[in-house]
């Protein structure tokens, strides 16, 4: 992961700003986000999109646009971690419902 879009990243997780959610980038009846959701709502900041169809495009699914992953300079469109595991599969654990801290420690040890 690019460097300046991780500290971008984490800063982000750790804001309060955002309400965490699972198994979709973005639930829009309830406003909140996956991990990977924050990445892509940061992205759409960045690159000043305003057209909504694009932005739905974007946040549609539960894992990262190509355009999107590209920019961040990620491997794969989910987070993958060597141990098998995942960004999106952390976020989505039981025990990290309510919390990004997870996910935030994952990104500091692996990206």
């Amino acid at each position: 992961m690019n460097k300046r879009i991780k500290k971008k990243f984490i800063k982000a997780l750790e804001s309060g700003n955002y309400t965490k959610g699972q198994g979709y980038l973005w639930m829009e009846d309830k406003d909140e986000y996956c991990c990977l959701g924050v990445l892509t709502d940061i992205y759409i900041k960045e690159k000043k999109i305003r057209d909504e169809d694009r932005m739905m495009e974007l946040l549609d699914g539960a894992v990262l646009h190509e355009d999107v992953r590209a920019w961040a300079e990620m491997d794969d469109d989910n987070g993958y971690i060597r141990n098998h595991s995942s960004l999106t599969s952390i976020n989505d654990e039981f025990e990290s419902k309510a919390s990004f801290e997870p996910v935030i420690r994952a990104i500091k040890e692996h990206f």
